[in-house]
């Protein structure tokens, strides 16, 4: 997955979520119930991100939300493997379709790892967006992210 994220947060998790059209691409603004916030780039490193320097020092307070959008070049059709983990709830969507969605339940796993919820999405050739809606709990927001390689541990789980 590319190491560059565009944020858009914080604001209210309980906000009304963004149209599927909002979702399959990349804005420089985004506006949630009224609120417009500007695109932040950010680097990630080992594909995972706290969310803290959006959502505050502590005492962390329930339900920040962040909106988070990668951009996923590739040069065929194909399906992938992503991994998914948070500190606490997420929603994702690829291309505006929702891909998982863990708003009510929220991660459970612990801690977050690219390794809670492993799912395969159908890539199409050239740019998809993989958008990710993050509400944290009670404490800060942590989201990890994993790739491809998913894929290839799933095969070796399944024979042991």
């Amino acid at each position: 997955l590319p190491a560059e994220w565009t944020v858009f947060a914080p604001f209210d998790g309980k906000a009304a979520p963004l149209s599927d059209q909002d979702l399959s691409s990349v804005p420089e603004t985004l506006t949630v119930d009224g609120t417009t916030i500007k695109a932040e780039k950010i680097t990630v490193t080992n594909g995972q991100y706290d969310f803290r320097k959006f959502f505050g020092k502590p005492p962390y307070i329930a339900e920040h939300a962040a909106y988070i959008f990668l951009r996923i070049s590739v040069d065929a059709v194909q399906e992938v493997t992503l991994g998914f983990g948070a500190d606490w709830y997420m929603k994702a969507w690829v291309n505006g379709k929702p891909v998982l969605d863990l708003l009510q339940k929220g991660n459970i796993k612990s801690p977050p790892s690219i390794y809670n919820y492993p799912v395969n999405v159908k890539l199409t050739k050239g740019e998809n967006i993989l958008t990710i809606l993050l509400i944290n709990g009670n404490n800060w927001g942590v989201l990890a992210l994993g790739g491809e390689f998913l894929k290839a541990l799933v095969r070796v789980l399944q024979f042991l």
